[in-house]
């Protein structure tokens, strides 16, 4: 199982999907359409997802408490709470 976290782990997801689609198809298994499937609705989240994992959440919007808020920069070392 390491094996393949050796070898892909620190691939970006579609280049993940691109290595397992070319294995599928070179061992003749089933299955590669499925994840050339995958990859397309991958691809219709992508920006979405990295925006909220590559943000910070700054918590509720005081006017909607329901709504959270993703602040896509850094939080600075030192202050507490700003950013």
């Amino acid at each position: 199982m390491d094996v393949g976290a050796i070898l892909i782990g620190n691939m970006d997801t579609r280049a993940k999907f691109d290595r397992i689609i070319k294995l599928y198809e070179h061992f003749g298994l089933s299955g590669a359409k499925a994840f050339k499937d995958l990859r397309k609705l991958h691809g219709l989240h992508v920006d979405l997802r990295n925006s909220v994992t590559h943000a910070a959440c700054g918590g509720t919007l005081k006017s909607d408490p329901e709504k959270i808020v993703f602040a896509p920069v850094k939080s600075l070392k030192g202050e507490v709470g700003n950013m």
